[in-house]
């Protein structure tokens, strides 16, 4: 893996822990970040059906734990 590829890795990690400690408290807004964050770092467009259903995926996804989450995130925007 590139070095800039590790640092934006590290870079989206770290931004996802703190989008992450109000999962609880505004899901839907958690989950809307995330995907603009994801979509952002790794220069993926979506369309509106797969904005959609990246969304509720994220969203079903937040009640588990956080490197859970982070995970399926990476795999979730990292596969294009």
């Amino acid at each position: 893996m590139r070095l800039d590829n590790k640092l934006k890795i590290a870079a989206f990690d770290t931004a996802m822990k703190s989008l992450l400690k109000n999962k609880n408290k505004y899901p839907d807004r958690t989950a809307r970040n995330i995907l603009e964050l994801g979509a952002t770092v790794f220069h993926r467009s979506m369309n509106d059906d797969e904005k959609k259903n990246a969304f509720l995926h994220i969203k079903e996804k937040l009640p588990e734990r956080d490197e859970d989450i982070l995970a399926f995130i990476r795999d979730l925007f990292s596969s294009n």
